[in-house]
């Protein structure tokens, strides 16, 4: 049986369930504060992936650093075995149109920790991001470990994901 999930608005009382999704499915999640992961939600805007038959909140897709009418960051953290299950064409459709036409900014941004997180790679190259540089030494886990970024990038008019 293959597991299916959708995504519906983010809530507040989502927040607790997603931290040890978040620790478990981060890079270096693990050495997080639960503190830390929550204050990033509570900054963040987004949707809950749901398994579509019992209900139960599997992850997370948020964005933040938001530039009005310009830009913002798109990340998820979901249980491993939902990667694939949630991106449904509808839902890639909601998404995209909040974020180029409610939003009606201009790009999205994403990353992918290079060398460790391949699957964010793929999913970003699938839905059609473009890598745009690598920051290097753009990342820092708590315990000092440095590490590069993936940067990559959506522009409206490359999203297959809309029509307007």
């Amino acid at each position: 049986m293959s597991l299916k999930a959708h995504l519906r608005e983010l809530t507040r009382e989502d927040y607790r369930v997603l931290v040890p999704i978040f620790k478990q499915e981060l890079p270096f999640g693990d050495k997080l504060r639960d503190e830390r992961i929550l204050a990033d939600l509570s900054a963040s805007e987004g949707w809950a992936v749901v398994d579509s038959d019992s209900g139960e909140v599997v992850g997370a897709v948020t964005i933040n650093g938001l530039c009005p009418l310009h830009y913002c960051t798109i990340h998820a953290a979901i249980k491993r075995e939902y990667w694939g299950a949630w991106r449904s064409e509808q839902d890639l459709r909601m998404v995209y149109r909040h974020l180029f036409v409610t939003l009606d900014l201009v790009k999205v941004k994403s990353y992918a920790i290079y060398g460790v997180t391949y699957h964010a790679a793929k999913c970003l190259d699938s839905m059609g991001f473009k890598v745009e540089g690598i920051d290097r030494c753009g990342g820092r886990t708590p315990d000092g470990k440095v590490f590069d970024v993936v940067l990559y990038g959506l522009l409206r008019e490359e999203c297959k994901w809309i029509t307007e």
